[in-house]
């Protein structure tokens, strides 16, 4: 029962409007120029999965928009009303890079920038799932789920799981620094 311990699957969708400034900051004539720059994000979460198995119960956290018509099994990309909810979504947040650089003579160049500091909040349609794994291998072993096949027996899975609405939950852009 304990043989997935540890599993963990995450899908994250998010999109994002930017917004940069940078300029040269200050110029030494013929030794090395200094630029700075900025870039400000408007995001939007449009999907979210977090799901992990630890001590044999698997629990997960989901928050999908319109787009997916989330049945947790049916995705149909190919739906005509899909175009009117491309900008439909579940999490709202800010992001932020900044930036700076330096000419210095003319050959080297170096830079360093932290981007994507920022959150989302996941605030709509959040729902939360869990499953007892030894149920699940129990339903297979009665029938009940008679395959191993996840699309065919999605539905028999999800009704075994126990769902409740979720709360609202941050989650964190990952900031990177680079030089």
């Amino acid at each position: 029962y304990s043989l997935g311990d540890g599993t963990e699957a995450f899908y994250s969708h998010i999109r994002a409007a930017r917004l940069g400034y940078g300029r040269k900051v200050l110029g030494i004539d013929g030794i090395a120029n200094f630029y700075a720059g900025a870039t400000v994000q408007l995001l939007w979460g449009v999907g979210y999965f977090n799901g992990r198995i630890d001590n044999s119960v698997y629990q997960s956290t989901a928050a999908f928009s319109d787009l997916y018509r989330a049945d947790y099994g049916n995705l149909n990309i190919q739906d005509p009303n899909v175009q009117r909810q491309l900008l439909s979504s579940v999490g709202q947040g800010f992001g932020f890079d900044l930036g700076v650089s330096a000419d210095i003579g003319k050959k080297l160049n170096v830079g360093a920038s932290i981007v994507d500091i920022g959150s989302l909040l996941w605030d709509q349609d959040v729902v939360q799932a869990q499953l007892d794994v030894p149920t699940l291998i129990d339903s297979i072993q009665e029938g009940i789920i008679s395959s191993y096949n996840l699309n065919t027996e999605i539905t028999d899975v999800y009704d075994l799981a126990v769902r409740v609405p979720g709360e609202s939950f941050r989650t964190y852009l990952n900031t990177q620094a680079r030089l």
